[in-house]
């Protein structure tokens, strides 16, 4: 079956919304039904950021998704799709995609969880941050 949004491959608003549905019945929270269009939004926006941010030559230096990855989570954040739980959804969802790079970051839950809450804030002010912080902690899966 050919995926019919670009980033399929990686993510769905499905695989979204379900990892958000476990995020509540883990660790609790209130839970909601997504604002209209936020998570397409916020998938759109980051397939865009990575399409424009790659470079025209083939570097094999280069890892497809991380782009993608770190704008989805900042979007995720910043956006608020739900009433509660919109940190630890961006979090579950970038790892997702990692993990469909074989890749991983090397945080403890903590430094995950304060990172997350930076980006709430306002601390982290840019997408572009985010995908700095992922890159320096990349780690493969094993």
């Amino acid at each position: 079956m050919t995926p019919t949004e670009p980033w399929e491959d990686l993510i769905t608003s499905d695989d979204i919304h379900w990892l958000y549905g476990e995020g509540i019945k883990r660790k609790g929270g209130t839970g909601s039904v997504s604002q209209s269009g936020c998570v397409d939004g916020a998938l759109g926006a980051a397939y865009t950021a990575e399409l424009y941010s790659m470079p025209e030559v083939d570097d094999e230096h280069i890892i497809s998704g991380i782009i993608f990855c770190g704008y989805l989570m900042f979007y995720l954040v910043t956006k608020h799709c739900w009433m509660d739980g919109n940190k630890r959804v961006s979090w579950e969802s970038a790892m997702w995609v990692l993990l469909k790079r074989g890749l991983t970051v090397q945080v403890s839950d903590d430094e995950a969880e304060q990172f997350c809450l930076s980006i709430a804030k306002g601390e982290v002010k840019s997408a572009d941050e985010v995908v700095t912080w992922i890159a320096e902690r990349l780690a493969p899966v094993v």
